[in-house]
């Protein structure tokens, strides 16, 4: 595997943008970024750098971001896209198979000019490619050439675990899609 594959629904009509760094950057400097829109029923993504909590500079040495879907429905906008591991480009992150990146994101309701985003409109998180809390290990990895996600859970329980995904963080736990499995008379999972 040596692409980063991103796949971005918001509830709005503007722009989205998306940016990694494998260090956590102060004051939102040294992100590669990819800002992409739909606009009259065309898609375009281009590639930027961060420099701060200003808007981003536009990455004159090369476009690494590469835009394979975009569309617009019902008030959501979709984009995905991917970009390599290591572009081979001065401005960008080089990204280590299997270690953690930091991900930004923010968004604009309507095709303006790129500006300072709202902070209701933005985010950033650090995704691991485990989660470890002592008592349960959980270890992923996407495989992009058979499309799958793999997951090794180890667990230090006698009973049954489970884990779940939801698109949105519901409220009382609901709508997650969830696997349970444990150990009776072999290995289970339902």
């Amino acid at each position: 595997m040596d692409t980063l594959h991103f796949i971005v629904e918001v509830r709005a009509m503007g722009w989205i943008a998306s940016g990694v760094a494998t260090k956590a950057p102060n004051s939102m400097k040294g992100y590669d970024v990819a800002i992409g829109k739909v606009e009259g029923g065309v898609g375009t993504l281009e590639d930027f750098i961060t420099e701060g909590r200003l808007s981003p500079k536009r990455d004159n040495n090369q476009q690494d971001w590469k835009l394979t879907y975009s569309g617009e429905n019902n008030g959501i906008t979709k984009l995905k896209f991917y970009r390599k591991l290591n572009t081979n480009d001065d401005n960008d992150v080089v990204i280590q198979q299997g270690m953690p990146i930091y991900i930004v994101w923010a968004y604009s309701p309507a095709n303006d000019a790129l500006g300072q985003d709202t902070s209701s409109n933005r985010g950033k998180g650090l995704f691991p490619h485990s989660f470890d809390s002592g008592n349960f290990l959980m270890q992923w990895t996407f495989d992009d050439q058979s499309n799958k996600l793999t997951f090794h859970v180890k667990v230090k329980t006698t009973g049954w675990v489970g884990f779940g995904f939801a698109k949105v963080a519901p409220a009382q736990m609901k709508n997650y899609d969830v696997v349970v499995g444990g150990y009776d008379n072999g290995g289970y999972l339902e």
